[in-house]
């Protein structure tokens, strides 16, 4: 929490001095800040208890490229599984996985379950980047994705509109657009699962090739 607060300091401050042009946008920023540490002191207390789960976030580039990535975690492991690669994560017997999908090869190696339990890119790095991007932005209404309340958040700079939806209860970016001279860049959670999830379903580590690394 502490490094979340001093990222959040450093970050404000840039936008105090480069962003802000009058009195508004000052006082905007530092109802944002405050709003922003309460939020996310309550999103990580809710996240304690999110031991089982599964998210699926779609992305679409400028060029309408589209690309489905699926984050899965459940108290024995965790699974960040790509369009060419899988991250596995064993937390029982402390190994790490990185799989090629596409020929069924990869390699495993031991690493500090404590570091990376808690961790992931969807739930703790998308929400991260996004919380932190409130500092600028203003709230622009509610909406539902996959199922769950959402908090829509909506910033302009020149010629680009950039919008992130924020789970109410984990602070995920559950939709997040970005507009810019006519093109659309954009992410969405198509699925997020509670309970249930098992990462046998979806990852059968006897299909592949490993090679231990140590």
């Amino acid at each position: 929490m502490k490094k979340f607060l001093a990222l959040i300091l450093v970050l404000s401050m840039l936008f105090l001095t480069t962003a802000c042009s009058g009195l508004g946008d000052i006082l905007n920023v530092v109802g944002n800040i405050k709003d922003l540490s309460d939020d996310w002191e309550k999103y990580e207390e809710a996240r304690k208890d999110l031991k089982n789960y599964k998210i699926v976030v779609e992305t679409t580039n400028y060029s309408g490229e589209k690309e489905i990535v699926t984050e899965m975690r459940t108290e024995q492991g965790y699974a960040y599984i790509a369009k060419d690669y899988i991250i596995y994560m064993d937390y029982d017997s402390g190994s790490n996985y990185w799989l090629n999908s596409n020929d069924k090869t990869g390699y495993i190696s031991n690493y500090d379950v404590s570091e990376y339990q808690n961790f992931g890119v969807v739930l703790t790095g998308y929400s991260l980047l996004f919380n932190v991007a409130r500092i600028a932005a203003k709230k622009d209404g509610t909406d539902k994705i996959a199922g769950r309340k959402t908090t829509c958040y909506a910033y302009t700079e020149n010629d680009n509109t950039q919008k992130f939806w924020l789970d109410d209860e984990y602070g995920i970016v559950m939709k997040y657009t970005s507009t810019s001279s006519g093109s659309l860049d954009q992410l969405e959670v198509t699925e997020f699962k509670k309970g249930g999830v098992k990462l046998s379903d979806s990852v059968n580590l006897k299909d592949y090739e490993i090679r231990d690394i140590g």
